[in-house]
């Protein structure tokens, strides 16, 4: 999917960030590193809810790509890539059962929100504001199992990529 992201926006000449384009390659790697088995994830469960959940966003992605509508300086966009470097970021968390599993179940739930997106982003009568709503929520859980989990001062690998600043997904995308 990332792979299908990148190609789309290449095509529709999208200039994707600095780090949307170090978030797609994480993404790929470590797809890679489980298909290979080069590494472990001590939460199964949020391993695979992060997959589901990158996927979930990268195809709402896409399907924004498709119409003309994806902008990386949008809200709606910049939510994608926030969830989906939090899910890659908890995917690698190896401590507290409890976390893994409420992080796990957010995932579970901006997934199936990005879904009903995606399925329904040409329908002008859906309830996107409902659907971002319950995203930014999503987001803001997993900032927070993010911030349990690695330490208030823990930032996302992605973010430190960028250019050292850590970004903040309280409603302030």
């Amino acid at each position: 999917m990332e792979a299908k992201f990148i190609g789309l926006c290449e095509r529709n000449k999208i200039k994707l960030t600095d780090t949307e384009t170090a978030l797609s390659h994480k993404i790929k790697q470590h797809a890679q590193d489980i298909v290979d088995g080069a590494c472990e994830y001590a939460g199964a469960y949020a391993a695979a809810a992060a997959l589901v959940c990158i996927c979930k966003e990268a195809e709402l992605m896409c399907e924004r790509a498709m119409c003309g509508r994806y902008n990386s300086g949008i809200m709606a966009c910049m939510l994608c890539n926030q969830i989906r470097e939090h899910a890659i970021s908890l995917m690698e968390y190896k401590g507290s059962g409890s976390i893994a599993a409420a992080a796990g179940a957010a995932m579970v739930g901006a997934a199936k929100e990005a879904k009903l997106l995606r399925e329904n982003l040409s329908n002008l009568g859906c309830d996107e504001e409902m659907s971002a709503s319950i995203r930014e929520e999503a987001c803001c859980i997993l900032q927070d199992m993010h911030t349990e989990a690695f330490g208030a001062n823990g930032k996302n690998s992605i973010a430190a990529a960028d250019d050292g600043a850590e970004k903040s997904t309280r409603y302030g995308l």
